[in-house]
Parts: structure tokens; sequence; C-alpha cells
């Protein structure tokens, strides 16, 4: 039967509550799996980039480092990576006894662009939620080799037995670059691993996107927006 598409944004809490109520099917988060948010499938890796206002002291660099993060305030949106990103900069402060500056709002990724651009903080996102970006805001990748990858996570609850659901699951098992080779590409090419990312996206088009079936049960696959 035929299967249509539903896309669902929202932030972490809602795209789990959404597994858990089977409003939602399938997840794509932010973050290592984590079998605590159900059957988790993870999908591939992206660079984390800086965004700053064209005028910051940093907006003239090839790269950022880690270290240049902190003592710079971080803006971090409901439905951004930032969050994830924030854990890891916490780590590796952690090491010295420091905590990131971190200011959390509920607002959008326009919003949070909007506030860069008035120099209010800083922000992370990976490659895929750049997009275009306001003037006066500049998108710098951040340095670190693996430690500068966020992976994305496919999650579902396993005991939902829909079928359309049961084969677009098995459809991403098979289907998407292994995780290792994405990883991999941001070191040696990152024109192959766009063009390797382009190719699992046409095969499957995931993303902030959702399924809604036609055999009796509604089919739904969402996903956080970065």
């Amino acid at each position: 039967p035929e299967v249509d598409l539903q896309l669902v944004e929202g932030d972490r809490f809602r795209m789990v509550e959404g597994i858990s109520s089977r409003a939602i099917d399938i997840a794509v988060l932010h973050g290592a799996p984590d079998d605590k948010l159900g059957e988790p499938l993870l999908l591939w890796h992206e660079r984390l980039h800086v965004l700053l206002a064209q005028g910051h002291p940093l907006s003239g660099c090839s790269e950022v480092h880690w270290s240049d993060l902190e003592e710079e305030m971080l803006l971090v949106g409901a439905q951004s990576v930032g969050a994830e990103a924030v854990k890891l900069l916490a780590g590796r402060m952690g090491r010295h006894g420091r905590r990131p500056v971190t200011r959390s709002h509920s607002i959008s990724r326009e919003t949070v662009l909007s506030m860069v651009g008035m120099g209010l903080g800083l922000t992370l996102m990976i490659e895929s939620a750049l997009g275009s970006l306001p003037q006066g805001v500049v998108a710098i990748p951040l340095a670190g080799g693996d430690q500068a990858l966020v992976p994305l996570t496919a999650y579902r609850d396993p005991s939902n037995d829909n079928p359309p659901l049961r084969r677009f699951w098995s459809f991403l098992k098979r289907g998407y670059v292994d995780p290792p080779r994405v990883a991999a590409a941001w070191d040696t090419d990152r024109r192959a691993l766009a063009k390797a990312r382009s190719e699992a996206m046409n095969r499957a088009s995931i993303g902030a996107t959702s399924l809604a079936g036609s055999v009796g049960v509604p089919v739904s696959r969402a996903s956080t927006s970065a």
C-alpha cells in the first residue's frame, strides 16, 4: 500500500513522548544511542559548527577550537543540537573544574540566529541544520576530529508492530551509510561525505519527517530539527 510522509518537529521531550504514545513511529534525535529512549539505530555523524556574529574576534578563523568557547556565552534553543554540544564542552572543561556558560531559551532556530547576529552569544549547529544564515552571522567548523562529531540516532518503540514501520526500519538498517565511514569521510574528504549523505537521503529521505500509513494504523516518522 502507499504510505504518506508526515513531518513533525519538536523538542527532545516531545519526540520521546511521541514514541511512547505511538503518536510518532520513528524519531531522529541528536546524541549517541540510548536504550532507555526506545530501540536505537545509529544513522550517521555530523560535524559541529560554531555560529557567531560577523564582527566577533573568532569570525575570521578557519576553525574554532573547544578552548576558544570556554569564555563565550552559548545560546541553546528548544530544538537545537546545542544541548548535546554543551555536554561535550562540559566534559572537556570539567577536567579543569570549569563549566560552560550557557543560556537556554524556548525559541526557534531563527530567533537563536537573530540573537547571535545581535552579538548576544554563540550557538552550535550540525552542518545539515545550517541552511541559509541571516546577514551578519557566520558558521565556522569546530576543530577536534571525532570529538567535534555529533551522532544522529533513530528510535522506535520495538512493540509497535505496524507493517509499514517494520519495513521502513529494516530499510534503514540496510540502506544507510555505515556511521564509521561517515565519520572517516569528515577527516579525509568533506565532499565525499556530502555525496554519501546525499545518496542516503535520496534513498530514504530521512530528517524531520513522519509516515502516515493507509493500512489501518497510522504510521508516523518524526524527528527533531536542529
